[in-house]
């Protein structure tokens, strides 16, 4: 599935589009399609797709001689030698300011965390940080020991945006916007593999034989998400709050994580769909036993029943991050009527910006992941395309993006080494 752009949280965004041609050649420089390791006092230009990225975490602790436990450790690599030397980003949470240095593993990770201990830089360091570690395949373990500074990274963009440039903070809002449209195009897919094994849409809600919300649609789809472990795990025959799926309520899904939402817990949902009468998600009852569920699955809505139009017919879009749903909590967007309030609680939310307006990022029934804007949703519009019967299409506001190309320049050189951003 796909990952958070490497570095995109850190505010220094990195983004690699397939196609893009690689760096230009300059005498001083070895780019990184050359399969000759770097050694010191070499240049070395590198892309974000090979900069080879180890793993990311926050800073918990720091000792006084620089040993750092990290928490909350995301694993992008297993191939880790506590031998050996990496390069370390950090950076304040809530900041601008970012290093990059060199560090040695001292413990191995071991579930969210591991230690590593900077070669320099530790004076600069808080638990206000998170830090980015990696090690390019075509650095040699000369270039990475030889690197004995710690360098401030600026962003390499212009400061007047007014020039036509775009920004660096351009560069990340695209693509915070991009890692969103492929968790929706994910989450559609999902949909279209549940319809193709059993002829219907999931249900939007399974309600038990209390006659209380059971299961949601979210947890229906995780063996269409590569998430079969997990749903493994999922007792079928309690309610999704019950002691029994305590365990999975935990566990986060980064298929339903919106890095836009960055104050949310990672097992709360970011998407949502609309559950009504005339919606594609439906309230479907059963008996609460194995059997009933499996008679369940294939009682949701068809692609048929959507008389709009599949390309007119939002399927899943972003919620409120106010709502605070547990992926596993069978609630979404009750559509009795009118839709709630666009950006309210029960409501969908608007949290991108495009071209001065805010919008709605939605995946629609044909599989197309498109955005509306704010103002074109009001008036019951929202309605009409949520519903499967609106019979009112609208104009997506999909525009045209252009992104920066950033590159990564390392030079190994003792105290004199550098590192800079520089953008094509």
């Amino acid at each position: 599935m796909p990952r958070l752009p490497f570095l995109l949280w850190l505010g220094l965004v990195i983004h690699f589009f397939p196609g893009c041609g690689p760096a230009e050649e300059k005498p001083d420089a070895i780019n990184n399609s050359d399969s000759t390791q770097v050694t010191a006092n070499e240049t070395l230009l590198i892309e974000e797709s090979q900069m080879g990225p180890i793993g990311d975490g926050k800073v918990a602790d720091i000792s006084d001689g620089g040993e750092v436990q990290i928490d909350g450790w995301d694993e992008h690599s297993t191939e880790i030698d506590k031998q050996k030397n990496y390069f370390v980003i950090f950076r304040e949470r809530q900041g601008n300011e970012s290093y990059l240095t060199t560090g040695r593993f001292t413990q191995l990770p071991h579930g969210d965390r591991t230690k590593l201990k900077l070669n320099q830089g530790a004076e600069k360091l808080t638990t206000d940080h998170v830090l980015l570690i990696f090690r390019p395949s075509q650095v040699s373990d000369e270039f990475v020991d030889h690197f004995l500074a710690t360098i401030p990274l600026e962003d390499p963009t212009p400061s007047r945006p007014d020039e036509g440039e775009q920004t660096l903070e351009d560069a990340r809002k695209a693509a915070l916007f991009e890692h969103s449209r492929n968790n929706l195009r994910q989450i559609v897919l999902a949909m279209h593999n549940y319809a193709a094994e059993h002829g219907c849409l999931p249900p939007g809600i399974l309600v038990g034989p209390d006659g209380k919300p059971w299961h949601s649609w979210r947890t229906l789809l995780l063996p269409y998400l590569d998430q079969r472990t997990v749903y493994d795990l999922y007792d079928v025959t309690r309610p999704w709050d019950s002691s029994a799926n305590k365990t999975v309520q935990e566990i986060g899904i980064p298929e339903f994580s919106d890095p836009v939402y960055d104050e949310l817990e990672s097992h709360h949902t970011a998407y949502g769909v609309a559950i009504g009468d005339h919606t594609p998600f439906r309230k479907v009852e059963f008996d609460g036993t194995k059997e009933g569920f499996k008679a369940a699955l294939k009682q949701g809505g068809t692609f048929a029943q959507i008389s709009d139009g599949t390309s007119n017919t939002i399927l899943v879009a972003t919620i409120s991050p106010e709502a605070k749903i547990n992926w596993t909590e069978p609630r979404d967007v009750l559509l009795d009527g009118e839709a709630p309030p666009l950006n309210s609680a029960g409501g969908f939310a608007t949290p991108y910006s495009q071209n001065q307006s805010q919008v709605l990022l939605a995946a629609m029934g044909d599989g197309q992941v498109v955005s509306y804007t704010a103002e074109k949703l009001n008036e019951g519009r929202l309605e009409s395309l949520l519903t499967s019967d609106g019979q009112e299409p609208l104009v997506s506001d999909e525009q045209p993006t252009s992104r920066p190309k950033v590159i990564l320049e390392l030079k190994s050189n003792g105290a004199e080494s550098s590192a800079k951003f520089k953008v094509e």
